[in-house]
């Protein structure tokens, strides 16, 4: 239950208040233009799909992960965006009226924890003994990680996190000796994926994850329902187009995408595609319980259970994509 879950010592977040439609409003989508949870947005807005739909949206803007992301969109103009569960859980216990209103990315295959490509290291469970770089504690490396970990029957105890700050510094710590291991997501391990050799492959040891969602604040989604549902609905229709194309998809998203060459990106959305790692806009029940291990292991819960009903409201979701929680 919600109310067992621990606070998380952080910044207060502000509650944003219900806004009317106005021109020029912007989306907040968590490391938007680096890592891949935003790519439908950019497909949405290169084919024109929120404008279609009746928004006056004019852009998408990166945000930071973790509480960061949640305040940006708290205190934007147009308080909805994406983020992970975790922050939002944080945020929730900190009394903001945050809610849930569709999943983002079902799947962790985004990311790996990559060693040396002279690495002794064969298997996650050799990781035992040894140190593994992750950006910041309670982030998503140390919640994967240590999920990982669990299904693979590893001892967390036995293997020693090392917070390098973010990704670049975990890699400059691998590189130097310091640790053994450090996570490196896409498209940046497809790009230098030469110069490392793959430890750990979580989507293989955590087949699904609601690694992230998109939400609001109840009292913005009462107000604005039809505004919810038509970016939810255009976000839906961009997750189609990327599966039925992911070529011509990849060509759309690249303008947003500018630091990653096209035959890189289109590579990394094929593969991405083919593991349906975008969610067109349902929960899972796996994913979902996939969640309570990770947010258990990096102690943001003590239950065994999370009632997602209390967090999750899917009232904002077409009747086709609703599932029981």
């Amino acid at each position: 239950m919600l109310n067992r879950l621990k606070p998380l010592a952080a910044a207060a977040l502000l509650c944003a208040a219900a806004l009317p439609a106005r021109a020029g409003e912007s989306i907040p989508i968590t490391h938007y233009g680096a890592g891949l949870y935003g790519m439908p947005f950019a497909l949405a807005m290169a084919k024109g799909y929120f404008k279609a739909a009746g928004l006056d949206i004019d852009g998408i803007i990166s945000s930071p992960g973790g509480g960061t992301a949640v305040r940006n969109v708290l205190a934007n103009a147009f308080p909805y965006g994406e983020a992970g569960i975790l922050p939002i859980i944080a945020a929730k216990n900190a009394g903001n009226d945050v809610v849930i209103v569709n999943a983002s990315v079902d799947s962790a295959a985004d990311a790996v924890f990559v060693g040396l490509p002279d690495s002794k290291i064969a298997s996650i469970q050799e990781l035992a003994g040894r140190k593994v770089a992750i950006t910041q504690p309670k982030s998503g490396s140390e919640f994967m990680l240590k999920m990982a970990l669990s299904n693979a029957g590893v001892p967390i105890d036995k293997v020693t996190l090392v917070a390098a700050g973010g990704i670049n510094e975990g890699l400059v710590l691998l590189k130097n000796g310091s640790v053994d291991a450090a996570i490196l997501g896409e498209p940046l391990f497809s790009r230098e994926a030469k110069n490392y050799k793959v430890v750990v492959d979580l989507a293989k040891h955590i087949p699904q994850l609601a690694q992230t969602v998109g939400f609001t604040t109840r009292a913005y989604a009462e107000k604005n329902a039809d505004k919810i549902r038509a970016v939810i609905a255009a976000r839906r229709k961009a997750v189609d187009d990327i599966y039925a194309d992911p070529k011509a998809a990849a060509a759309l998203i690249a303008p947003a995408y500018a630091r990653v060459p096209l035959p890189l990106l289109e590579q990394v959305i094929a593969r991405m595609a083919a593991q349906k790692y975008w969610s067109r806009g349902d929960f899972t029940k796996e994913g979902l319980a996939a969640n309570i291990l990770g947010l258990k292991l990096v102690r943001v819960i003590e239950a065994d259970t999370v009632d997602w009903n209390a967090l999750i409201d899917q009232s904002y979701l077409p009747a086709d994509l609703k599932r029981p929680l």
